[in-house]
């Protein structure tokens, strides 16, 4: 029985850890949403938010390391390997990746909830938030590259792959901005649209 339980307790420690981790990084944006409502983007300094998550500056960048992370809670880069993971064997990783994109816009109806949606300064962070994304897609070419190329048995480096993983930013940054423009139901039609486009003009 000793050795069976020592051999557990591993698991429940990392298990533990991954939890205290994970309440940490949700306080820390909560607060940080919290100010950013109250005070504007631009006027909430990294140091408040730390203050106000009672941890110390160092550990704010742990977790995230750029303000405008603070806003997001979305990580699109396990959001993509999550639906990934998740898809069906009849499913393309176009349809993984739209499926990751289109949960991104949780993070954009989160902060539209916060208060008045007139309000210049939920505006503001709302402006903050795309960016953000918009951001983080396009820092993301290379893992998009990656797994068109394992869906296509194709290197991530051919021309033809990291042109259809530049058209997924592409098509990313126009959902965004027509959730904006012209509301979530535009943005939605413009990501699935997209998509079987992409798909049905690139594939080899």
């Amino acid at each position: 029985m000793n050795a069976i339980s020592t051999g557990h307790a591993p698991d429940r420690r990392s298990g533990l850890r991954e939890r205290k981790k994970a309440r940490l990084r949700a306080e820390i944006r909560d607060q940080a949403l919290r100010l950013f409502v109250e005070q504007g983007y631009e006027a909430t300094t990294v140091q408040q938010v730390a203050e106000a998550a009672e941890i110390s500056l160092s550990t704010l960048f742990r977790y995230f390391p750029t303000k405008a992370q603070l806003v997001l809670s979305t990580d699109l880069a396990t959001l993509v390997r999550d639906a990934r993971g998740r898809a069906s064997p009849s499913d393309t990783v176009f349809d993984s990746i739209h499926a990751a994109l289109r949960t991104s816009f949780d993070d954009l109806s989160r902060l539209s909830a916060t208060g008045d949606p007139d309000d210049a300064r939920i505006l503001y962070t709302l402006a903050r938030a795309r960016e953000a994304l918009l951001g983080e897609a396009t820092g993301m070419v290379g893992l998009f590259a990656e797994l068109i190329g394992e869906d296509w048995g194709r290197d991530p480096h051919d021309p033809l792959v990291q042109a259809a993983a530049g058209g997924v930013v592409g098509i990313g940054i126009a959902a965004w901005t027509a959730d904006r423009d012209l509301g979530r139901e535009a943005a939605f039609a413009i990501l699935a649209r997209g998509m079987r486009a992409l798909e049905a003009g690139f594939r080899p």
